[in-house]
């Protein structure tokens, strides 16, 4: 593989791994050591104060690319105000997704603090954003803000993938013909509605084969057609702050337009890692972790010869 650009990837020590942890979950075994390309610049983001660089870390297992593996861009939470790649769990998110044979891609985007300006290419985007009353309970902005912070991260969701497609992605072992897109709650809400959301807006980019929403939801219906990509999702039952329903509606849209998807609910769990333990054996199903399950649903949709795709509704006492 040839040199990374930017910051030297750094190899990640077997100790370092293992002290690394989910928020409410513990982690997987580390048996490989990681790279991390540090702090990738994939675009300057417009403000009202200026542009802000946008950053991401790259992650995947420190061995020779004998083969192009397939991308998943990890997309944090934070209701739009607040959150990163590093914070709440989400470098862990990259970290068991390279683990797993994939080239994972932590990304920043612009948050509602940052004062984002959306593109003329977006603009739309966020108008019928504004139009759906795209809201949230724990929402303290106006709701012109809000749609405005909402485009941002689908915006800077779709320049991340242009940028991997466009930047020699070879180089990186990335094939950017097998891609999935992973969000938690703000940040499962941007990858919804980037693979989901913008064919009626000719806006070209890298489409996701692949969706995995954690305790997310979309804000406008019709959304989803027959040939897009599988949909996992994944929600507590007593979410205060995007509410189950929103989960339940996904899959009802799912369904009446024959999109694969599966969906689990833990009973009684909060909003986020609160109540939800990934490698909780007794949140399993069948024996199967809620992290293995991802996993498996990515590679069923990502790999050769991977076993086949597991759909179905699954609430977990």
């Amino acid at each position: 593989m040839k040199a990374f650009r930017g910051i030297a990837a750094a190899v990640i020590s077997l100790n370092l791994l293992l002290a690394c942890s989910d928020q409410g979950t513990r982690s997987m075994p580390a048996r490989q050591a990681l790279t991390i390309e540090s702090d990738i610049v994939y675009a300057e983001g417009q403000t009202t104060v200026g542009s802000k660089p946008l950053l991401m870390d790259v992650y995947q297992v420190d061995e020779p690319c004998e083969r192009l593996k397939p991308l998943v861009v990890i997309i944090h939470g934070g209701a739009f105000v607040r959150g990163s790649k590093t914070r709440s769990g989400w470098d862990e998110r990259a970290r068991d997704a390279a683990r797993r044979g994939y080239v994972a891609a932590a990304i920043n985007y612009r948050l509602i603090p940052d004062q984002p300006v959306i593109s003329d290419e977006f603009v739309a985007v966020r108008d019928d954003l504004f139009e759906a009353k795209a809201d949230l309970p724990s929402n303290t902005h106006s709701l012109e803000i809000y749609a405005g912070g909402i485009a941002a991260a689908i915006e800077d969701t779709v320049t991340a993938l242009r940028f991997l497609g466009d930047s020699s992605p070879q180089d990186r072992c990335i094939d950017m013909s097998r891609i999935g897109l992973w969000g938690g709650s703000a940040g499962a809400i941007a990858a919804m509605h980037v693979a989901y959301g913008l064919d009626d807006y000719d806006i070209g980019f890298p489409k996701p084969d692949v969706v995995i929403d954690y305790w997310g939801m979309m804000f406008i219906d019709g959304m989803m057609r027959p040939s897009d990509a599988p949909l996992f999702i994944l929600h507590g039952s007593a979410d205060d702050r995007v509410a189950v329903k929103g989960a339940f509606d996904l899959k009802r849209q799912a369904d009446a337009v024959d999109v694969d998807a599966s969906l689990y609910i833990v009973d009684g769990a909060a909003h986020g890692y609160a109540d939800i333990s990934l490698n909780s054996e007794h949140q399993a199903v069948n024996g199967v972790t809620l992290l293995a399950l991802t996993l498996n649903f990515l590679d069923a949709h990502l790999k050769d010869n991977a076993a086949g795709p597991v759909y179905e509704t699954v609430t977990i006492k």
